[in-house]
């Protein structure tokens, strides 16, 4: 006697292949859930290292390490060039003494006898939902004092709060962040408290305008928008912008300059005191037209009443702060 196999029919295959198709899809954000969730985690982790590193850096030096200062640009008579960010400064406290030791101090960072410094990339230094090239090369050309050629650059997704100014030279006694420029922060000095004050936050380099972003963020850099953030703009602007599509007092896209992330429904703030915090996007935040962000940066004076945003970057602004935000 044969014995007749029995196989699929094409209509049961098809109603198989439907259900699994279905489970996928049912499955598939559960999965992208379980991802962000694990990137979310590293970058509150990077936020912590960063925090802890700059606490070693205050118990070393009595202060928080500087914003950004400045060198004498030796190649030009009378040039003063911006130098080394908070990140450089902090490289012993983060486990890389050797990037550290690599870093010519005798010089400004943007001689060419720093370019190996530049192109290190610095894992702390990178949110994994901040998907964009870790590191870029960018040309200098005429008439740029620095480079001459291509360099390679690499980037942070992290900056130090400059609260809502950050000034050059003489006016620094005008700054009421943590980082600005020849800043000599203590812990004294955030009298707001070290829980209610933002000491680090993310800053989305992925959203910086393509034709821009080669040219920011760079994580050697203390340049203001390089690696420090101002709460002048809101928290992920791009969700809520109005007129402020770029800044009058740079010409350049704003969104190179404010706090931001790629993850859902706002970002991570390292504290003054070490604790890492998820901050709303739907925070409370001052909507600032062009022309009150360029009376901002000359006027003692704030434009409008300041939000819960604008009040956790202020180190002594003596605003309420509610207990939960």
């Amino acid at each position: 006697m044969r014995t007749r196999r029995r196989g699929f029919t094409l209509i049961e295959l098809l109603v198989v292949i439907a259900i699994i198709a279905v489970l996928i899809a049912l499955l598939l954000p559960a999965v992208q859930m379980a991802r962000e969730a694990a990137r979310k985690a590293q970058c509150q982790n990077n936020l912590h290292q960063l925090a802890i590193a700059a606490h070693n850096y205050h118990n070393a030096h009595n202060m928080f390490p500087m914003g950004c200062d400045w060198r004498w640009y030796l190649p030009r008579p009378g040039w003063a060039v911006t130098n080394t960010s908070p990140f450089v400064q902090m490289l012993p406290y983060l486990d890389a003494l050797q990037v550290f030791n690599s870093w010519n101090q005798d010089l400004a960072m943007w001689r060419p006898h720093n370019t190996t410094i530049h192109s290190t990339i610095i894992e702390a230094l990178n949110c994994p939902s901040d998907i964009r090239p870790l590191r870029e090369r960018v040309w200098f050309g005429l008439p740029s004092p620095y480079y001459r050629g291509a360099v390679l650059m690499a980037y942070s997704s992290y900056a130090g709060n400059a609260g809502l100014r950050w000034f050059y030279f003489w006016r620094n006694n005008w700054n009421d962040g943590v980082f600005y420029f020849i800043s000599r922060t203590r812990f004294r000095d955030i009298i707001d408290g070290t829980q209610n004050t933002f000491l680090f936050g993310e800053r989305a380099h992925s959203l910086a305008p393509e034709r821009q972003r080669r040219w920011w963020h760079w994580w050697t850099s203390g340049n203001f928008g390089d690696t420090t953030f101002s709460a002048r703009y809101p928290l992920n602007m791009q969700t809520r912008i109005r007129d402020q599509a770029w800044d009058p007092t740079t010409g350049w896209s704003a969104i190179l300059f404010g706090a931001s992330s790629l993850h859902p429904g706002g970002a991570n703030f390292a504290m003054c005191d070490g604790s890492v915090k998820f901050i709303s996007q739907d925070i409370e935040s001052w909507d600032l037209t062009q022309r009150e962000l360029v009376m901002l940066r000359w006027s003692r004076t704030y434009p409008k009443p300041r939000g819960l945003f604008q009040a956790l970057s202020t180190r002594a602004g003596r605003e309420p702060i509610p207990e939960e935000y």
